[in-house]
């Protein structure tokens, strides 16, 4: 099985603060991983070092086996990884149309042109509709996203994800602020985009029915470091995990 995302010996501090140590993960392409612990384990902070955004002080990135440790983040989304947040990225006074449409041009570098060749504008076209149905957005499409309901905000980030051309996305608490109805339809989604688009998925979930519904693997973090690796079943009977964070897990 190929790895698509590798961090070996991950370490960053801020200060006397150690928020990330010796951190080790390998993500198998195609799979679904889940990074989970109590607040303070050091989750976003190693997204961050995953994705660009800071730099480790000690350890490597790879991605498809390539060094990437010291690439920016517009790099690394070049290459196929992109991430979303806690805090929707969008552009709210735009359409959801118009925020993809967007993407989509920037993934072709077509940008900075006031123009498009007829073939182009009818490949973005055509992706915009296949993008807006795998969204389950066609009736919102002309909407802006500033108007949409949470949960939707949350998806329309996924699409400029995919609009960018993500293979691996990091997702940072996808479901935080849903509701019940919301974080079902957004993990349907996830697991449509997982089998449909063979898209790598690593998140990070506080929800714990979300993460042994979707995660196929789970690497559990506490105060910076890595507590625990395995399948769902076997991170649910782990007594350490449990005195750390999950206390009884019953699974149905």
């Amino acid at each position: 099985m190929r790895k698509a995302l590798v961090a070996q010996g991950l370490t960053k501090a801020f200060g006397r603060l150690l928020a990330v140590n010796r951190v080790s993960l390998e993500v198998v392409e195609g799979s679904a991983h889940a990074v989970i612990g109590p607040n303070g384990a050091g989750k976003s902070t190693l997204f961050a070092l995953l994705s660009g955004f800071l730099r480790p002080d000690q350890g490597r990135v790879y991605l498809w086996d390539r060094e990437v440790t010291h690439l920016p983040p517009e790099v690394l989304v070049r290459m196929g990884l992109s991430r979303t947040f806690q805090v929707s990225q969008v552009f709210p006074g735009l359409t959801v149309r118009e925020n993809l449409w967007i993407a989509l041009e920037a993934a072709r570098g077509w940008s900075p042109f006031p123009w498009l060749k007829s073939k182009d504008r009818a490949w973005l076209e055509e992706r915009l509709a296949q993008l807006l149905e795998i969204l389950g957005l066609e009736d919102e499409a002309h909407r802006p996203v500033g108007e949409l309901a949470h949960g939707d905000q949350r998806v329309v980030e996924i699409g400029l994800a995919l609009s960018l051309g993500a293979r691996i996305l990091l997702l940072d608490e996808p479901t935080a602020g849903m509701s019940e109805e919301e974080t079902w339809r957004t993990v349907e989604l996830l697991r449509t985009l997982h089998r449909q688009e063979n898209l790598t998925l690593l998140f990070i979930e506080h929800d714990m029915e979300v993460v042994f519904g979707l995660a196929e693997r789970v690497t559990v973090l506490h105060l910076g470091e890595v507590l625990a690796e395995g399948k769902p079943e076997e991170i649910a009977q782990d007594e350490a995990v449990q005195a750390a964070y999950l206390g009884e897990v019953v699974l149905g």
